[in-house]
């Protein structure tokens, strides 16, 4: 914040204004105009808590030159004066530009060109009357003399006017429109431009730079006391600008969840499938009085009761939602569970082949459990066709998953059992050597083959939730 004001003087008067808010972007600018005819004064200074010690006076502006200014155009009006403050990444307050705006009014020549007819003199208007009266006698005296003359004439020519009144048209037409080009040209030449002059006021704005001087107090480093205090005051900062963020987000998810929820209400066909007539309109209600007071009361409601509003619609809409979700989830996980219990049994089959040590006892396990899903699927499957929709759900896709890791697990132990060693013989006087090197001979290979099958689980992929 900051305090403006002129100097120290009888009629002087002192004007506080907020220059930047608390917690306002940083940097930034402010330009500021004033209406003054004398030199200006800044205080510029904290407004509101500072950490204990820590000086309020950021700095002291002076800003001169405005009756310089007024000399320079004693014409003009009383000027505005336009000063820029700058809030610095320091938290600082300077000054970057004075400068004051003197409006005045000049008189500047205007000039600009206008057409005139030329003026045609005496002397040339009586010199064309003279030659206009002796061209009338000359032509008087000439037609007397050749008037029999041209009685003749005129007969031959009546003669030969039939021949040339086609050509004498088109010479007719030429000349005509040479006679509307001449007149044309005629009427351009006879206008002139001439430039006319005259004086006009116009109003001028004369910016003039003042001059800015700071009287800036020392700053002197925080001690740890100080530090401390500063940092209880950013952290009661940070923690309302929480509090504000949280309500906010608060509000804006329960105003999100009534919309949302009422729209799909109305036009989502999945979750018209799993809710009743009666269902969609009690919710609908309730969605409706909750919009209301959001319109009404929620502007001023605290966090923690938007959250339980926003709590209490879930209540109803949460179990909707999951119906629709098991009613999509449900046949893919029966479909995925079914394709899984037959691959198994196959995989099972081409095991017990290669490994021609496997019997009945050994794969039991495994047909067994498998034979113990097929049969829930089918309870759960029917006692599923027997619920309406609206219900909650006999059985969920999750539950699916979870009863095939136990088989996943006994295939893997049946896939394990290693081949069985062969009997030992009794030996015989004489075949010491032999048998011991032929007994020597099939333990290694033995011990090859099972390691072999110690590193073969039958090749049956593992089924998670949700694959």
């Amino acid at each position: 914040g900051g305090d403006a004001g002129e100097p120290a003087a009888a009629s002087a008067t002192k004007k506080n204004i907020k220059l930047f808010k608390v917690g306002h972007k940083i940097p930034a600018k402010r330009l500021m105009t004033f209406k003054r005819d004398e030199d200006l004064t800044f205080t510029v200074q904290y407004d509101g808590d500072v950490p204990k010690g820590t000086p309020s006076l950021l700095a002291k502006y002076n800003i001169t030159g405005v009756k310089a200014a007024m000399d320079r155009y004693p014409k003009g009006g009383k000027p505005k004066i336009n000063v820029s403050f700058r809030l610095t990444r320091s938290g600082l307050v300077d000054v970057d530009k004075a400068e004051a705006a003197i409006e005045e009014m000049v008189e500047v020549e205007v000039c600009e060109k206008v057409k005139k007819l030329k003026n045609e003199t005496n002397s040339t208007a009586n010199a064309t009357e003279g030659d206009d009266a002796a061209g009338a006698e000359g032509e008087a005296k000439a037609e007397e003399g050749e008037g029999e003359d041209k009685k003749e004439e005129e007969k031959k020519d009546e003669e030969k006017e039939g021949d040339k009144e086609g050509d004498d048209k088109k010479e007719g037409d030429k000349k005509d429109d040479k006679k509307k080009k001449d007149k044309k040209k005629k009427k351009e030449d006879d206008y002139v431009e001439e430039k006319v002059c005259s004086m006009k006021e116009e109003k001028r704005i004369h910016r003039v730079t003042l001059t800015v001087s700071a009287d800036t107090p020392v700053l002197k480093p925080f001690n740890s006391t100080q530090i401390r205090d500063s940092k209880a005051v950013l952290k009661e900062y940070d923690d309302k600008e929480e509090a504000i963020r949280a309500r906010a987000s608060a509000f804006n998810a329960l105003e999100s969840y009534v919309y949302t929820v009422r729209e799909k209400l109305e036009s989502n066909e999945e979750m018209r499938n799993v809710t009743t007539e009666k269902q969609r309109e009690e919710f609908t209600t309730q969605l409706n009085k909750m919009g209301e007071w959001l319109d009404e009361d929620g502007w001023e409601a605290k966090t923690d009761e938007l959250k339980e509003k926003l709590g209490t619609l879930k209540e109803t809409g949460d179990p909707i939602f999951h119906r629709m979700k098991e009613a999509i989830e449900r046949p893919e996980a029966l479909r995925k569970a079914k394709d899984y219990l037959k691959m198994t049994l196959e995989t099972l089959t081409n095991l017990t082949r290669q490994n021609t040590w496997l019997n009945e006892s050994h794969t039991q396990i495994v047909t067994n459990k498998t034979d113990a899903i097929y049969e829930w699927i089918e309870n759960v499957t029917a006692a599923q066709e027997k619920l309406d929709p609206s219900e909650p759900p006999a059985f969920e896709a999750r539950e699916v998953y979870r009863r095939l890791d136990p088989l996943q697990e006994a295939y893997k132990r049946v896939a394990r059992i290693q081949k069985p060693a062969p009997p030992k013989k009794e030996k015989k006087k004489g075949d010491k050597d032999e048998d011991g090197a032929k007994n020597a001979t099939e333990g290694g290979g033995d011990a090859n083959e099972t390691k072999a099958e110690e590193g073969e689980e039958g090749g049956l992929p593992k089924m998670d939730e949700g694959e």
